[in-house]
């Protein structure tokens, strides 16, 4: 008959004890894990929601309701006022976002809390540079490339007469009234005309470069110092 010492029993009972509690700590880590991350993410979703708002509320300052958005981005809008509250909805799907970026310039990092910018700028700045441009593309002169924009010559003028009324204008009234003036005189051109865009240090680089190029030509080929050299070969000529 084999007899169990009672310090074996009490050490398989604080074994077993203590085996249970790491299983039951485990067990209470996960559950809270997955309530901390439902709880994240509820949180991102109220928080995206919020953002959601947010740009609705910009739109409408431009005179887009929430009607034209439904339609213009495909949605109803039973849908879009469900996902401006978060009712019901996990997440706001991608495809929506991408109708946002595409019809109004919002960006989509903006709702998914990922950037600070409501307006996606270098998409809107492409937009309106494509507007008043008729067509663009690079050339390249040595190591620099600059753009080739080819663009309503009148327009043009324009925007110099803008500019001008900008430096001249003693204050805003005056100034709302001389461009109107000029968008009045304006008429669009039925040719287009190119023009290069560049950096001012290249382009200064490029008139210095030219102008010591034309001073080298000057000095070398100076036809006035030549003058006497042709008559005579002229009165040489007729002796023969």
């Amino acid at each position: 008959m084999r007899v169990i010492h009672l310090d074996n029993v009490q050490f398989l009972s604080n074994f077993l004890k203590g085996d249970f509690n790491f299983f039951a700590f485990l067990i209470l880590l996960y559950l809270e894990v997955i309530v901390m991350d439902k709880i994240q993410k509820k949180r991102e979703q109220e928080n995206q929601s919020t953002r959601l708002r947010e740009v609705l509320s910009a739109l409408k300052k431009h005179g887009i309701s929430q009607k034209a958005i439904s339609v213009d981005c495909k949605i109803s809008e039973d849908k879009l006022s469900r996902l401006k509250t978060g009712e019901k909805i996990k997440n706001i799907p991608d495809s929506f976002l991408e109708e946002l970026q595409k019809n109004y310039h919002i960006n989509p990092k903006y709702i998914r809390l990922e950037s600070e910018h409501l307006w996606d700028i270098f998409d809107e700045k492409l937009d309106c540079f494509e507007k008043f441009v008729d067509s663009w593309e690079t050339v390249a002169k040595e190591k620099n490339d600059y753009l080739q924009i080819s663009m309503d010559p009148n327009f043009y003028k324009f925007l110099l007469g803008v500019d001008k009324a900008k430096l001249f204008a003693e204050n805003d009234n005056v100034l709302a009234a001389e461009i109107e003036r000029l968008a009045n005189l304006y008429t669009p051109s039925s040719k287009s005309a190119d023009y290069v865009v560049t950096p001012v240090e290249p382009f200064i680089d490029i008139i210095r470069t030219t102008k010591d190029e034309k001073k080298h030509l000057s000095e070398l080929l100076d036809f006035l110092n030549y003058e006497d050299f042709i008559e005579d070969d002229k009165e040489d000529s007729a002796k023969n």
